[in-house]
């Protein structure tokens, strides 16, 4: 039972951080873009 619990706590965790690198991985792009067109105007 307890094995059971974390190793669904462990799937919903790495999904969790899957999630926040595509997260973070956005956020650099949104973030480099802007201030490549700021350099450029």
């Amino acid at each position: 039972m307890l094995k059971m619990y974390y190793c669904s706590a462990k799937r919903r965790g790495e999904k969790f951080w899957v999630h926040l690198n595509y997260v973070l991985v956005h956020l650099n792009e949104k973030v480099s873009r802007t201030s490549a067109t700021n350099v450029k105007s």
